[in-house]
């Protein structure tokens, strides 16, 4: 009966260890999948995009490509910031209606507020 008793014991410890183990390697692997998560949220290019201004809940904000700017910003940024690069360009529809656009260039970021035109609405320079 010892014997019995002894056994049971010692698989009783084995399974205790088999298990620990597996909940070890399992928070292991969700701690290295979150982590993995948080690094693809960066830019591929290692540059910080500079922020936004907040959006209201009325207002709609739509992504947009360069290709789908107005003609007016497009002349803007291929002239007075034409050594910039275009981080994130969108449309707030709200009132008034403007175009973000965030540029970068080296380590100096700006977000543009314009019109339809071109006219800036607020400019700010971000750090």
């Amino acid at each position: 009966m010892d014997s019995l008793t002894g056994i049971t014991m010692k698989i009783k410890i084995l399974l205790t260890v088999v298990f620990a183990g597996g909940v070890l390697l399992l928070s292991t692997s969700v701690m290295a999948q979150t982590k993995a998560k948080a690094a693809s949220r960066q830019p591929a290019s290692g540059i910080a995009l500079a922020k936004a201004p907040e959006v209201k809940a009325e207002e709609e904000k739509i992504q947009l490509d360069v290709a789908e700017l107005p003609h007016p910003i497009k002349q803007l940024l291929g002239g007075e910031y034409k050594d910039w690069s275009l981080a994130q360009s969108y449309l707030v529809k709200g009132e008034p209606a403007y175009y973000g656009i965030g540029l970068v260039r080296n380590d100096d970021k700006v977000f543009l507020k314009l019109d339809a035109a071109g006219k800036r609405i607020e400019d700010k320079k971000q750090d």
